[in-house]
């Protein structure tokens, strides 16, 4: 079948702390076992006995609209990352210990697990954003000219206190690092407290 006609199917597999395989070595693992599913949904998969030493967590995600895709249509996008158990390092105002002035976060983060799948948005607003963002990584991969292909470098997000806007910025940096773990080896998070800046 040709390839373009085939559906990505994005599989985030969260590898054991003291994995000490390879990348490669698990990937091979998890597509072997990933071959024998007949069809593909936005569902976490239960981890086979033979790779519980490797992984402790394999999930389908990103389908649009909760979609099933066969096996045959399926071409197969596998995330193999390590979470990090750190919670966030604080700074805090000066004379307030109570306020951060700023959190930083390592991604991925274990805290962050299962945020982006918890805020119910329209499908394809999250799949704009993923893509804004990877497509704003690979334009800086690849040295693009501003002058020649203009892209903002920055998403705004604007709403009233409390409609889920520094969740979604959290899950957006976890979600996008995740889809781009083979260009970096760690990510970090940085949130800014919008007081401490006056």
């Amino acid at each position: 079948m040709n390839k373009r006609l085939k559906v990505p199917v994005h599989v985030e597999v969260h590898l054991h702390p003291h994995c000490s395989a390879s990348h490669d070595e698990v990937e091979a693992l998890v597509k072997s076992f990933l071959s024998e599913i007949q069809v593909f949904s936005n569902a976490q998969i239960p981890v086979p006995p033979t790779l519980l030493t490797f992984i402790s967590y394999m999930q389908v995600c990103d389908l649009p609209n909760d979609q099933s895709v066969s096996f045959w249509q399926a071409d197969i996008v596998l995330h193999s990352v390590h979470l990090s158990e750190q919670g966030p390092d604080c700074d805090y105002l000066e004379g307030d210990e109570d306020i951060p002035a700023a959190e930083q976060w390592e991604l991925p983060n274990v805290y962050l697990k299962g945020l982006w799948d918890s805020i119910i948005v329209d499908h394809a607003i999250k799949q704009k954003l993923i893509n804004y963002c990877c497509s704003s990584i690979s334009f800086a991969d690849a040295g693009i000219d501003a002058n020649i292909i203009s892209w903002n470098k920055m998403i705004l997000l604007h709403g009233p206190p409390g409609t889920g806007k520094t969740s979604l910025c959290k899950a957006l940096a976890q979600k996008v690092f995740i889809r781009n773990n083979h260009r970096f080896q760690s990510g970090l998070l940085f949130e800014i407290n919008a007081h401490s800046l006056f």
